[in-house]
C-alpha cells in the first residue's frame, strides 16, 4: 500500500478542536436532534397525561441526559419511569450504577421492576460511576442507565448528554435533595419530594405513595425553540399519587387537584366562610 493512500492520522489539536465544536453546537441547540417532529425521537408516558403534555414531547424522551434529585420519593419516581422505559424497550435490561450498597432489588416489584432484569454496578467514585454509566449508554443494549451521583462535573454531563443522543438510551441521574450544583446539559430536570397523605379510610384504599413532582428545566432543541419563541419552559408542579398495590402493573399516577384547579365559587347556597 502506498503511503498516499494512507489516511493522515488527525493530531491532538484537530480532535480538540472537533470535540469544542461539538460542544458549542450542542450548547447552542444547533446539533440537537430532540425536535418534537424528528422521527428518530421516541417517548414514554410518565403515567399521567398532565405530566406528558407538558413536555413537547408528549412524554418522556428516550434519547438524552435526565436530572431527578430530591429525597425518597425521587428514588420511586425513577423506578416507576425505569418500569415504563423497560417495557417499552421488550424487557431490555437496566443499569443501575451508585456507591452505596442500600438498593433492595426485592422491593422493586412494587415499582413494576422484575430484579432479573436489573443490573447493579457499585462504584468507588463518582468518577468510577460516571465512566459505568457513559459505557452503558454507549453499548445500545439497555434499557435505561442510572447513576446516583452527588457531584457531575460540567464536561462529564455533555459527554452523557452526546453519548445518550447518539445511541438512544436514556440516562438518569438521580441527585440526593441537598447536592452540589446541578448538572448543565441536561434535557430535562426534575425535582420530586414526598408530600403527606391526605386522610383516607385505608380499608377501602390501597396504599398509596404521594409526591410532588417538579419539572424544573426541560432543553428545547432550536426547532422548538424557535415555535415556542423560548430556549425553556416555565417550570411545572404537580402533587400525583401512585397506587402501590402489587398488582398494579401499569404504574400510573394520578395528579391531585390543588386549589387552582377547584372552582372559584362556592357551590350555590353554600357560605364560602362557613
Amino acid at each position: 500500500m502506498s503511503r498516499a493512500s494512507v489516511a493522515p492520522f488527525p493530531t491532538t489539536a484537530n480532535v480538540l478542536d472537533d470535540l469544542r465544536a461539538r460542544i458549542r453546537t450542542l450548547e447552542s441547540g444547533q446539533e440537537n436532534s430532540l425536535a418534537a417532529n424528528d422521527s428518530r425521537v421516541h417517548a414514554v408516558s410518565l403515567g399521567a397525561s398532565e405530566l406528558d403534555n407538558a413536555l413537547p414531547w408528549h412524554g418522556f424522551p428516550t434519547h438524552g441526559l435526565h436530572e431527578i434529585s430530591g429525597d425518597t420519593a425521587a428514588t420511586g419516581f425513577v423506578l416507576s419511569l425505569l418500569a415504563r422505559l423497560s417495557h417499552a424497550a421488550a424487557g431490555a435490561p437496566v443499569l443501575w450504577c451508585q456507591s452505596g450498597r442500600d438498593l433492595y432489588p426485592p422491593g422493586l416489584n412494587a415499582f413494576g421492576i422484575d430484579p432479573n432484569r436489573l443490573i447493579l454496578a457499585h462504584g468507588r467514585t463518582d468518577t468510577d460511576i460516571l465512566w459505568a454509566l457513559e459505557e452503558g449508554v454507549r453499548s445500545m443494549a439497555l434499557a435505561a442507565v442510572v447513576g446516583r451521583l452527588v457531584k457531575v462535573a460540567p464536561i462529564a454531563a455533555r459527554r452523557l448528554q452526546l453519548a445518550a443522543e447518539e445511541s438512544g438510551v436514556p440516562c438518569l441521574i438521580l441527585r440526593p435533595k441537598e447536592a452540589h450544583a446541578p448538572a448543565g446539559t441536561v434535557l430535562t430536570r426534575w425535582r420530586v419530594t414526598s408530600v403527606p397523605a391526605a386522610k383516607e379510610k385505608e380499608a377501602e384504599t390501597p396504599w398509596k405513595a404521594h409526591w410532588q413532582v417538579e419539572l424544573q428545566r426541560c432543553r428545547l432543541s432550536s426547532q422548538l425553540a424557535a415555535t415556542a419563541n423560548a430556549t425553556s419552559i416555565d417550570s411545572r408542579s404537580w402533587k400525583v399519587t401512585r397506587n402501590m398495590d402489587s398488582n398494579n402493573e401499569t404504574g400510573d399516577l394520578t395528579v391531585v387537584a390543588g386549589l387552582r384547579d377547584r372552582p372559584a365559587e362556592p357551590p350555590a347556597g353554600q357560605d364560602i366562610a362557613g
